[in-house]
């Protein structure tokens, strides 16, 4: 009765554990959001950089998006055919926040929290992106028809 009772209660915690990816997504101010992962640099020889990386997902689909831009303070890069990015800054402590801002055709933009990269190693972000349902204009007015699969 008790091994029964133990499968019960294990079968339901994948359940639940296997459920909660997007509740815990970081939330932003459209329904996609980013988990962020930080590594801190347990070394006695301090590094002189610190590696953000990560992938940028649809938020329904979970499938990879390229050409997505994100913006590090100074620093610029676009994700690659996977969906992934990375970023190498240096580790010198420093007072300016730090803030990453996705933007993509299409998808609504993400601006993360303030992130610590204070004696940190490694700090990986997932970016879940929401698909813009508004009507994309160009420079003359003209609205743009998005193709629809």
């Amino acid at each position: 009765m008790k091994i029964k009772n133990h499968i019960l209660i294990l079968l339901i915690l994948i359940i639940v554990g296997c459920g909660t990816e997007k509740s815990q997504l970081l939330p932003t101010n459209n329904k996609g959001g980013y988990l962020i992962n930080y590594i801190q640099n347990r070394s006695k020889v301090k590094s002189d950089f610190v590696y953000i990386s990560g992938k940028i997902l649809d938020v329904k689909t979970k499938k990879p998006l390229s050409d997505v831009k994100l913006v590090l303070g100074c620093y610029k890069t676009t994700t690659s055919d996977d969906g992934e990015f990375s970023f190498k800054i240096s580790a010198i402590p420093s007072v300016i926040p730090y803030f990453i801002e996705t933007n993509s055709i299409g998808y609504k933009s993400i601006l993360t929290d303030f992130i610590n990269t204070s004696n940190m190693k490694e700090i990986v972000i997932n970016f879940y992106l929401e698909e813009d349902s508004r009507p994309l204009g160009d420079c003359l007015g003209t609205i743009i028809q998005k193709q629809i699969d």
